[in-house]
């Protein structure tokens, strides 16, 4: 998993990778001095890396949750955080809060409005309604949400239809009000399915070869 961001103590770009399989060991990549470094650090927590990924302020922030160290353990209680990366520091902060209490059957992803703020989608598992939540204030150490906007998916799309983690993330425009996502609608033959969440009140669906794309009211 790669990471983009910048140092803001010389405006040097870096770059994070991410090993899953080594226990999230990383290296960072400096481009004015075009070397590897190696951290070995081995923390107490793992990062959720289908989830994705969104840099803030030269930033990047993760969905993590704690590191399951028995193996009877419930994964599905583990809490989910959000955890930056501080590309000036060099190192990963605190657990940061998510605005909702997420579990593994649900969906979530991440997303940035202009770089300068985190952007989140929500879907419970069994609901049809999902939410938007935006940082009113993001530090690598310190975050503040507000909920922007829930919309509930019915009658246009049903329990059949699930946002979908590998079909890609959301992308979010705060000042038109639009946002975009995808999910697989398994009642139409498991095709992936884009959604456009906007201000206009009526349904649109246009076929794009496997790919249909569905403007919802709000």
């Amino acid at each position: 998993m790669y990471a983009f961001g910048y140092d803001k103590n010389n405006n040097n770009h870096k770059i994070l990778m991410i090993f899953y399989d080594k226990r999230n060991y990383y290296q960072i990549y400096d481009l004015k001095s075009d070397s590897w470094r190696d951290f070995n650090d081995i923390p107490s927590w793992d990062i959720d890396f289908y989830h994705g990924s969104a840099s803030v302020n030269g930033n990047s922030y993760f969905w993590t949750k704690e590191r399951i160290l028995v193996e009877s353990s419930d994964e599905d209680d583990t809490p989910n955080f959000l955890i930056c990366f501080d590309f000036t520091a060099e190192r990963f902060g605190q657990f940061l809060p998510l605005p909702f209490d997420y579990k593994s059957d649900d969906y979530g992803t991440l997303s940035c409005v202009k770089e300068e703020k985190l952007a989140a989608l929500y879907m419970r598992w069994g609901s049809v309604e999902m939410e938007i939540w935006v940082t009113t204030k993001i530090e690598p150490n310190q975050v503040l949400w507000s909920n922007f906007k829930k919309v509930a998916m019915e009658p246009h799309f049903t329990c059949n239809f699930r946002l979908n983690h590998e079909a890609g993330s959301f992308f979010f425009d705060q000042e038109k009000k639009v946002a975009m996502g995808f999910g697989l609608d398994r009642s139409d033959c498991c095709k992936i399915k884009a959604f456009i969440i906007g201000e206009n009140r009526h349904l649109k669906k246009v076929g794009l070869g496997n790919v249909v794309i569905t403007f919802l009211p709000t």
